[in-house]
This record gives C-alpha cells, sequence and structure tokens, in this order.
C-alpha cells in the first residue's frame, strides 16, 4: 500500500467511533495495567526494604521489656531488703541500751567496724591525713639535672 492509501485508511478509522474506540479502550486498558503492575512490584519491594527495620525495632522492643522487666524484680527485691533492714535496726533501737546506741552512734565511718577494719571513704571526703603521701614531695630544682 501506497502513503496515499494510509492516509485514507486512518482517516476513515477516526471517523468511525467503534473501532477507534475499542483500540482506543485496549490500549488504555493495557497502558492501564501495566502501570498497575509496576505499582505493585515496586510496593512489595518497599514493604521488603522496610520489613527488616521493622525487625529491628521489635528485637529492641522486646529486649527492652525484659530489661524493665528485670529492673523492676530488682526494684522489688531490694525494697524488700529495705524493709528486712529496717525492722533488724527497729529490733536494735528496742534492745539495746541507750549507752550501746550512743556508742554505735558515735562511730564515724573511719571507726573501725565489727570486722576491725576501717570502712575507705571515697576520695571526696578522705582528709590529707589519710592520704599515703601527704605532703606530696618536692620538685627536684632542675640545677641539680645531671
Amino acid at each position: 500500500m501506497d502513503k496515499e492509501s494510509w492516509r485514507q485508511a486512518w482517516g476513515l478509522f477516526m471517523t468511525d467511533p467503534i473501532p477507534f474506540g475499542s483500540v482506543l479502550f485496549v490500549v488504555v486498558s493495557f497502558v492501564g495495567g501495566g502501570l498497575w503492575y509496576l505499582r505493585g512490584f515496586f510496593a512489595k519491594s518497599h514493604v521488603a526494604t522496610l520489613e527488616a527495620p521493622i525487625r529491628t525495632l521489635e528485637e529492641r522492643l522486646r529486649l527492652a521489656e525484659d530489661e524493665q522487666g528485670r529492673v523492676a524484680k530488682e526494684i522489688e527485691r531490694l525494697e524488700s531488703q529495705n524493709a528486712n533492714q529496717a525492722n533488724v535496726i527497729n529490733g536494735l533501737k528496742n534492745n539495746l541500751s541507750p549507752r550501746q546506741l550512743q556508742a554505735l552512734a558515735a562511730c564515724g565511718s573511719t571507726e573501725p567496724s565489727s570486722t576491725g577494719r576501717r570502712r575507705r571513704l571515697p576520695r571526696n571526703e578522705q582528709t590529707r591525713s589519710q592520704f599515703r603521701f601527704w605532703p606530696p614531695p618536692q620538685a627536684i630544682p632542675k640545677s641539680a639535672s645531671l
């Protein structure tokens, strides 16, 4: 077919609404279906990339819940231990004479304990007399160097 016959066939095709509409519908449906397929493909890959961080965050949440439970148990244990020690202290106060209570109250942190050892104070509470090397050694003059 020559060029003129193609132009004439195209003109007839464009003027007849039924074949043109059906072909247009097929083309638009094909393009839309392809785009819909690509949208689903990209959505699946996007979801797959987000699943790894979600699993990581869920694992961290589970570990935090475990840690919270462990800390809560430790707090309960320490509260019961504190209550037991308060009962022991109250029992000692009721059973000791006033003189023994004064002796216990007079015991400072540098007094010998019941085990015969001195309690070591934190560094900011120590006095100069408690340091091993006090006063500090004198600096050697520069003229005395070899």
